[in-house]
Order: structure tokens, then C-alpha cells, then sequence
């Protein structure tokens, strides 16, 4: 467990997580808009333009499948459907000796055993016209005779009332007025107990219904939205929608073990909930949660916003700022098309017509058709006008301030979340020799993957450029704050701290006395919140280094005095500056560090262990580190023992030093 959350941090602390999230939250957002624009959909709107186009029956069948939203595949197959209608009155051709007789004449023209075998199943029977066109038709019989006979033969109206019960009546009137498929016909009348010879009498009173293909081409052209899309389509955008959902819980697990407790997840990750309940598959299928789902395009943008530390510090924020508009433009759009498809049917009898209305009014600044006739038409076209020369504005501020500034990657992470940081060095503190400290310790083979959180209450300070320091800014964290506030120091995570090295401060035009009292209050608090961090930190007067020797402070620098240390003795032996220049610096060919000490230097005298170290390794050790940590510089006779250190000067290439 604690190895997966330690690799969960690991992942978004990494630059690169938040735009990966981002980039696949653009994704759904891309499925979204395009599910939501693709399609075809018949509503009330649709149906009235087809009124002129289309018979009356034809129209009753189009009120029964509209408010749903289908495929092409799934559309065109409800229309290729033949439609039955139930009607009061049927017209039953009944074949007595006389019309048997009719229809002999009118089909003398088929083949003799043919004309036998039909009419000796005609007689005495009663036909619907749906089902003497059927008997026909099975015999081979021509069109144009099935025409005849229907025209040559007369019918008789028959009367349901006449044929039925008032109970029975009542049930079939609920039938009535309703297009049915043949399938579903006979399952809504066999629910009623109506019995074989009933059931067959109701199907005479039945009237197929068919469109021609031209009529089905007209009902697709109508009520498709801005995109065609076929049923295998549809089934990828629902496979996609999928794979976002698993993204989305496996990130959301992540971020459980990376976050500190459970308290702390759903304080900050409560949206991303919200964001995924809408992609569950019972959400998406079915009406009741319609207003569940209708907040997922809200949780996009507050997922995007969430995620924007990646964005937030480029170009100083121009490209939030860029894309909040694109977002905003988008629901400007989206809602622009469906109220000008509302207000304005006569003249925006599609959605697809209603939306390129609006991009071509918005993108060229004026209305591209006849003017709108309503007050909300002529609004939303003012509106629209309005968003497209705020949208032109934004992209040309952008273009240029991405044109004039730097991009600095850098600035990229200052927004990242510390909380996730393990094993970072905390530097309390903004001056000049700053970077160099930075440099040294990235420098350092130790510290050289290790992130850095500096943190200053200085003006702007967030937004410097650290390009310009030769700093190496990808693993440099900037937070603004004053670092001898607790809960800043919490911000900076400094329970997991490895390090933290406080420098004086001298903003605000704070006195020697103020700048030593804030770096003991900054000192002590580090130890208090973390005692196992290895504490560095710079005074300019020595008589606090007691204060911070009870505290526990690891390292203390007394500045002026080993500055005027290192003047006094560099006049005195010339040979000191050098020495230091060529172990110091993160270049220099030699480093002063520990090294481990072997087992078969245990129990020898020191002066023994360096000859043999010194032919072995050419290394020069100049003194041991106790295990207690106390540092003894050329202990000659003593005996070493098991835990020491050997303090020495060694090339930067062996990979025995610390550092």
C-alpha cells in the first residue's frame, strides 16, 4: 500500500500529469459536443415543416417516434418499417358464386390449373384488401391484375361496432388513433384476450402505412443535426466513453492514495466525482438521470479549471484566459443554435441550419439570412455578434502576447501541488546567491532529481523568470508566502522535507536584529513540524546560535564571521582561496564529502587507514564523522570503528562520496 502511494505521488508530481488529464478531459469534451451534435432527432418543429411533404397518417407515425434521438441506421429502419392503422371502418370483399364468376373474367388471362386452384380457395371467404392483395400475390398474380381485381370486385364496409362488444370496443379504442408495427399490433391486441377470429377481424380493420424512399431521404434530411452518424459510430463514441470512464476512476484512485486521507480527497477531488457519475452506462441510458447528465458538460469546465496549474502560468495566464473563452464560446454557440431553433422555426426549421446561422453571423459579424422576425431571435443574433467580436479580440491579444513573451517552463511548475512533494529541498528565502544555491545542489549527483520549493512574500515573486538565473526551472517550485508562517510552510509540505535551508531576510527594510529573530522563528517552527529534516541556516549575528543550537537547528552559518574568516586568512596564506575554488563548486575537479568506511579499515589507526585508502582509491581523507555525527579532523591514534565516516577529498567522478 504504502509502495502504491508513494508511486502516486511520484505521478503527479511529474509536469507532465495535469496535461495529460487535460488533454483527455478536451477529448470527452470533443465526444461530448460531437454526440451531442450528431444524430437525428424528430420534434415538434420538424414535424410541422414536413406537413406540406407528407400525407397526414404519415405525420401521426412521425409524433410517435419523435423526442428521441437516433442513428441513421436506426432512423431510416423505424421508417423502411411497414405502419398499420386502425380504422372503424373496413371494406371486405366477400367471394359469393357471383364474384368468384367476376374473378374469373378478370383473370382469364392466368394459367388455367393456376385460376382453378385460386378460385376454389377464394370461395365463400371474406378479404381485406391488405390480405386479398397478400392471396394474390402469393398465386404470381401481375400488379396490374391485383389492381383490377380490386377495382372490379365490390367491397362492403364493415363496422367494428357492429362486430364487437361495447367492453371490447372500449379496448379497441385505446388501439385506435395510434400507428403500430405489425409485431407490436398483435402483442397490444392479444393483451386484451381477444380471441382467433377476433384478432383476425381487427387486422382487416388494419391499414398499412409505408414511405417511399424519397419521403424517408426527406425525413432524414429534416431532422439531422449538425452531423450524420451511423449506429456502428455510435457504438465507438459509447466504447470511447468507456475508456474515459476507466481513466477517469483509475485517476481517481491515484489520486486517493495520493492525497491525505480521505477528508483531504474529497474536499479536492469531490467534482471529479461528479464529473464521471454522468459517464456510468445506467446514466446514460436512462431519462430519469437526464438532469444528472446534463451537468457533465459543467464538471468538464470545472475539471479543466482544476487542472489549469499546467496552463495557469504560461504566457501569464493568456492561455487560460484564451481557452476559458473558447469554452465560453462553445455554450455561446451551442445555446445560440437551440433558441434561434425555437424562436424561429419558419426560417430555422433544423438545428444544422440554426447552427451554421450562428457561426457564420458570429465569425463575419452580421447576420447572414433574412433578419430574424422575433424579439428573442433578434437578441440572440445581437448576443452572438457581440461573443464573435469579444472572441476576436481575445484571439488577437493572444497571438500577441505569445508572440512578445517567452515561453518559460519554469513558471510552468510554481503552480504544481506541493502537497505531493517527498524528499524536496525547502529554500526559505529570495535573494541573489539563490540560484547559485539552487545550481549547487542540482548539481550535486545526490540532489541532481530532487524538486526545490523557495518560497518569498517579495513582490511578483511567483512570476520570475528563472531562465534568466541559468536556473534549471523544471523542478523549481516558486510559493509566495511568509516563510516563517506555519500554515505556508504546510503549503510547502515540509513534513516530507529532506531539507530546508533558511536565508536572511532582509525585505520591508527589516534591521540585523529582525532578520536573526525571523530566521530563528522560521528555524524552530521547520524543526517543530518536522524534526527529522536536515536543517541549514544563515545568522548574521552569533550570539543567537545558542537559540539554535536548543533547537536542534542541524547546521548554522554565522555569514559576516566566516566571510571575514576567509578575507583575513586568504591575505594571510595565499594558498586558501584556491584550495576552496577547487572544492567547492559543483565543477570543481575535487569534492570534499563522506565517504562510507569499509569493513577492513575497522579497528585501524587513522594514519594506517589513509595509506591504504590513499593507495587503493587515491582519496585523501582529512578527518572521520563519529557515528554520533561529531566531526574529528586528523585523528591521528585513533582507532577507528564500525559506523564512522571517512571525511575526505575525492574526485567528483567516484561514486563512493555523498555529493
Amino acid at each position: 500500500m504504502n509502495y502504491i502511494k508513494k508511486i502516486s505521488k511520484k505521478i503527479f508530481t511529474n509536469k507532465y500529469a495535469d496535461l495529460v488529464v487535460i488533454l483527455v478531459v478536451l477529448l470527452s469534451v470533443a465526444f461530448l459536443a460531437f454526440e451531442n451534435l450528431s444524430g437525428f432527432v424528430l420534434n415538434d418543429t420538424i414535424i410541422k415543416s414536413l406537413e406540406k411533404d407528407l400525407e397526414p397518417n404519415k405525420i401521426e407515425i412521425l409524433k410517435t417516434i419523435d423526442g428521441n434521438k437516433y442513428s441513421e441506421d436506426k432512423l431510416r429502419g423505424i421508417l423502411e418499417t411497414p405502419w398499420q392503422e386502425i380504422s372503424e371502418t373496413a371494406y371486405i370483399y366477400s367471394f359469393n358464386p357471383e364474384n368468384v364468376v367476376r374473378l374469373e373474367k378478370i383473370l382469364f388471362s392466368l394459367d388455367k390449373n393456376t385460376l382453378v386452384s385460386l378460385t376454389a380457395k377464394l370461395k365463400n371467404t371474406d378479404f381485406s384488401e391488405p390480405e386479398l392483395v397478400k392471396f394474390l400475390s402469393n398465386y404470381d398474380v401481375p400488379a396490374s391484375l391485383q389492381t383490377a381485381v380490386i377495382m372490379g370486385i365490390p367491397s362492403l364496409p364493415e363496422k367494428l361496432s357492429d362486430k364487437f362488444s361495447q367492453q371490447q370496443l372500449y379496448n379497441i379504442k385505446s388501439l385506435k388513433g395510434r400507428h403500430w408495427s405489425p409485431d407490436a399490433l398483435i402483442d397490444a391486441v392479444d393483451g386484451y384476450g381477444f380471441s382467433d377470429g377476433e384478432l383476425k377481424t381487427i387486422l382487416n380493420h388494419t391499414k398499412i402505412i409505408k414511405f417511399t424512399p424519397n419521403e424517408i431521404s426527406l425525413v432524414l434530411a429534416n431532422s439531422q443535426l449538425v452531423f450524420p452518424i451511423s449506429e456502428k459510430l455510435q457504438n465507438f463514441i459509447i466504447a470511447f466513453d468507456d475508456i474515459f470512464l476507466a481513466f477517469f476512476i483509475i485517476e481517481l484512485i491515484l489520486r486517493f492514495f495520493a492525497a491525505n486521507g480521505w477528508r483531504d480527497f474529497l474536499g479536492k477531488h469531490w467534482i471529479d466525482i461528479i464529473a464521471i457519475i454522468p459517464l456510468l452506462r445506467v446514466f446514460r441510458i436512462s431519462r430519469y438521470f437526464l438532469l444528472l447528465r446534463l451537468i457533465r458538460p459543467l464538471a468538464y469546465a470545472v475539471l479543466l479549471g482544476r487542472h489549469m496549474s499546467y496552463f495557469s502560468a504560461m504566457a501569464h495566464r493568456k492561455w487560460v484566459d484564451f481557452l476559458m473563452v473558447m469554452l465560453a464560446l462553445f455554450f455561446v454557440v451551442t445555446f445560440g443554435t437551440i433558441v434561434l431553433n425555437t424562436a424561429e422555426p419558419g426560417r430555422h426549421p433544423a438545428l444544422s441550419h440554426s447552427l451554421w446561422t450562428i457561426v457564420f453571423s458570429m465569425l463575419s459579424n452580421q447576420y447572414t439570412d433574412d433578419f430574424p422576425d422575433s424579439l428573442v431571435g433578434k437578441m440572440t443574433i445581437l448576443f452572438t455578434m457581440i461573443a464573435g467580436m469579444g472572441f476576436f479580440a481575445v484571439v488577437i491579444g493572444a497571438v500577441s502576447a505569445v508572440m512578445i513573451d517567452k515561453f518559460k517552463e519554469g513558471i510552468i511548475m510554481k503552480r504544481a501541488n506541493l502537497e505531493l512533494l517527498e524528499e524536496h529541498i525547502i529554500i526559505c528565502g529570495w535573494q541573489e546567491r539563490t540560484p547559485q544555491i539552487i545550481t549547487e545542489l542540482h548539481r550535486c549527483e545526490k540532489y541532481r532529481k530532487s524538486n526545490i520549493v523557495v518560497i518569498s512574500h517579495a513582490r511578483d515573486f511567483v512570476d520570475l523568470d528563472l531562465d534568466k538565473y541559468g536556473v534549471d526551472a523544471s523542478r523549481v517550485y516558486l510559493l509566495e508566502g511568509d516563510f516563517t508562517d506555519p500554515e505556508i510552510l504546510k503549503k510547502a509540505n515540509i513534513y516530507t522535507a529532506s531539507i530546508a535551508i533558511i536565508l536572511p531576510d532582509w525585505s520591508e527594510g527589516r534591521t540585523r536584529r529582525d532578520v536573526d529573530a525571523r530566521t530563528v522563528l522560521a528555524s524552530l517552527t521547520i524543526e517543530k513540524l518536522n524534526g527529522a529534516v536536515y536543517s541549514c541556516a544563515e545568522l548574521l549575528d552569533q550570539e543567537y546560535e545558542s537559540h539554535m543550537e536548543i533547537g536542534n537547528v542541524n547546521e548554522v552559518i554565522i555569514g559576516d564571521y566566516y566571510n571575514g574568516l576567509i578575507m583575513a586568512h586568504a591575505a594571510i596564506n595565499q594558498d586558501l582561496v584556491p584550495f576552496i575554488k577547487g572544492i567547492l563548486p559543483a565543477q570543481a575537479e575535487h569534492k570534499l564529502g563522506n565517504m562510507p568506511m569499509a569493513k577492513e579499515f575497522v579497528g585501524l589507526k587513522f594514519e594506517d587507514a589513509v595509506q591504504k585508502v590513499m593507495a587503493s582509491r587515491k582519496i585523501l581523507p582529512v578527518g572521520v564523522r563519529t557515528e554520533d555525527g561529531s566531526l574529528l579532523l586528523n585523528p591521528t591514534g585513533r582507532v577507528l570503528a564500525a559506523g564512522d565516516y571517512f571525511v575526505a577529498i575525492l574526485n567528483k567522478k567516484d561514486k563512493s562520496m555523498d555529493c
